[in-house]
């Protein structure tokens, strides 16, 4: 790994590592756009407290013109993603003519990655290291024939 530090968030089931730009929820990837991505995790960032509209459209599109309704619509979306319901379930909520807030408890995890992956194998390291020993095996299963063949052959010409 390159030892850089990682920066992570958990809530409730998911996890949003901001410097692998990735949202997981119970370990399994969420594809989100990138500016949905920005946003969730300026959000997530600031939880509990008040995002104002503007300062949020001036952290995710700096120098940039942006309508509030693409703020709404990106918020709507991830409110779809996470699971937002009118059972309890609430990650955003909305400020009326202000903002957002997001309102879910977060824990911040700030560590180096070295650590992490070293306490466990991510699926695509389990998989390297599984067709690595296949190679190996099969490798040397080729070398002890080759040797086999060799044997064979030498002994022949003996005769």
């Amino acid at each position: 790994m390159n030892g850089k530090t990682s920066h992570c968030y958990t809530f409730r089931s998911f996890r949003l590592e901001t410097g692998e730009r990735l949202l997981l929820n119970n370990g399994v990837a969420v594809p989100l756009t990138p500016k949905a991505f920005d946003v969730i995790a300026f959000l997530v960032k600031n939880a509990g407290h008040l995002v104002e509209k503007e300062e949020l459209m001036n952290a995710v599109w700096p120098d940039t013109f942006v309508e509030e309704s693409n703020v709404t619509r990106i918020v709507h979306m991830l409110r779809k993603v996470l699971g937002d319901d009118q059972n309890g379930n609430k990650f955003i909520e909305t400020v009326a003519k202000k903002g957002y807030r997001f309102v879910a408890k977060v824990d911040e995890d700030i560590g180096p990655r070295e650590s992490e992956s070293s306490a466990a194998e991510t699926p695509s390291e389990a998989v390297a290291g599984s067709q690595h020993r296949t190679r190996i095996v099969f490798l040397s299963a080729g070398f002890l024939i080759a040797v086999f063949l060799i044997f064979l052959l030498s002994f022949n010409f003996r005769s």
